[in-house]
């Protein structure tokens, strides 16, 4: 017994579906047209509006922050820390205390 015939008929059901497939694609973006390049996030924005505003370019009250070089300062206690940061500051080195 041959198998040909089957994965013939197989192929030919295999390519009607890819064909049937592509045409519901072509009448669902007929019906649907999307002009966004991404339609994942169109959707995402129509079906959350603060989506959009968080994601948007132009965000109000965002602005570019300065490259910083920081040292963190281990100190054996409060009495040494308040003498670093009087001292630093003395010195014209711009500091501030924290404490963890």
């Amino acid at each position: 017994m041959s198998c040909v015939p089957f994965v013939r008929g197989y192929q030919a059901v295999t390519a009607a579906l890819a064909q049937t497939q592509e045409q519901l694609r072509d009448r669902l973006l007929e019906l649907t047209p999307v002009s966004d390049a991404d339609p994942r996030a169109a959707a995402a924005a129509s079906v959350n509006p603060q989506l959009a505003a968080l994601t948007a370019d132009d965000r109000p009250g965002i602005v570019d922050v300065p490259e910083q070089w920081l040292v963190l300062v281990t100190c054996r206690d409060e009495k040494q820390q308040v003498e670093l940061l009087e001292r630093f500051r003395r010195e014209g080195v711009e500091c501030r205390a924290l404490v963890a």
